[in-house]
């Protein structure tokens, strides 16, 4: 009797316990595929080759940290006083800097943002800065018109220390012209903008391209939920990570809610 009661009291106390420690060692797990994929990239020297890496990472896991933003209103610099003007011409010009390059290598067409020419010049739109501990990024947005149901805006993020862009999303009826095979083209052509071109493992995926040593993923890809509203979504994550990324910011976004 006094076994029966042991085995009980064991049988129940595995039964509380057993969903804690399942999740423990899941825990464990994943923190341990984290670590070791940052190892991975640093055993194979491409953290000191190429210090975009490391800005991408730092930047990506950054963004899902609680933090207000600081707005910046690009139509009027007037109102801010001269070191922040200063500042966010800096921006600015770095911007505009980074997105003509991408239409002069025919990553983006003029079109797609308004423009006739492949100089671009940002006149108006919003600032966006993180309040976190690493601020290296900031995005900008701009609503070139709505009309009725059409909408034709613009997301734009940039890492300034890498002085490159992150991401891009637009929403302009003219992007539905792109075919698959379009867009795979333009994400090889952001390997080379991104300066990772001598990372011999590329590999072609759904999405755009993909690389096992530097864990990172390049994609441009086209996401509609109507006919009225296509949006083009180009940039580089850590591996595996844009579609767990991508709807939820499109979704937020244009709608205010999530797709489930």
């Amino acid at each position: 009797m006094k076994h029966k009661s042991m085995l009980c009291m064991i049988v129940l106390l595995l039964t509380f316990l057993l969903p804690w420690l399942v999740f423990q060692v899941m825990d464990r797990i994943d923190q341990s595929e984290f670590h070791t994929s940052e190892k991975l990239i640093t055993d194979h020297g491409l953290m000191d080759t190429y210090p975009i890496i490391s800005d991408i990472y730092a930047n990506y896991y950054n963004e899902f940290t609680q933090n207000e933003d600081v707005v910046y209103d690009y139509t009027d610099l007037s109102i801010y006083q001269q070191p922040q003007q200063d500042r966010l011409q800096k921006i600015k010009a770095l911007l505009e800097q980074e997105l003509s390059t991408w239409m002069k290598q025919g990553i983006l067409a003029p079109k797609y943002l308004n423009q006739q020419t492949d100089e671009y010049n940002i006149q108006f739109g919003t600032l966006h800065q993180s309040l976190s501990t690493i601020q290296g990024y900031y995005t900008l947005n701009q609503i070139f018109s709505i009309a009725e149901d059409k909408v034709i805006s613009n997301e734009t993020t940039i890492l300034m220390n890498s002085k490159k862009l992150l991401r891009l999303s637009v929403t302009n009826d003219q992007v539905k012209q792109l075919s698959k095979k379009q867009q795979i083209k333009i994400a090889k052509k952001m390997i080379h903008y991104y300066e990772l071109e001598n990372i011999n493992d590329w590999t072609e995926n759904e999405f755009g391209y993909e690389s096992y040593q530097a864990k990172l993923q390049i994609y441009c890809d086209m996401i509609s939920y109507d006919d009225s509203n296509p949006t083009l979504m180009m940039g580089i994550v850590p591996l595996g990570q844009y579609r767990a990324s991508s709807i939820y910011d499109y979704s937020l976004h244009q709608y205010g809610f999530i797709f489930h």
